[in-house]
């Protein structure tokens, strides 16, 4: 894992620079992450480095979003509402 520094020119020549998290996941694949601040890439690296150490990382691109999470989780919530109806039928709440 390392934070390093990218310099570069664009089209007109003018000097460009970013910060670059480079890591390896705990499954051995390599990820990188780009910032514009220093500070921000460190902070970053810190995440990364103590949920790689725990098992738990997820890369950014890996994670599902909002809509594919509510998908996923209606059909089980209609079942639980299912669930707490009949059981308020019964009289047990």
């Amino acid at each position: 894992m390392s934070v390093r520094k990218r310099t570069w020119k664009n089209a007109a020549g003018e000097p460009q620079e970013a910060y670059v998290v480079d890591y390896v996941d705990q499954l051995g694949k390599r990820h990188i992450e780009t910032f514009a601040r220093k500070k921000d890439a460190d902070a970053r690296h810190a995440e990364v480095k103590v949920s790689v150490a725990k098992g738990t990382h997820t890369p950014i691109n890996k994670s599902i979003t909002v809509a594919q999470a509510a998908t996923e989780w209606l059909p089980t919530s209609k079942e639980k509402a299912g669930s707490a109806r009949r059981w308020s039928a019964t009289g047990r709440t």
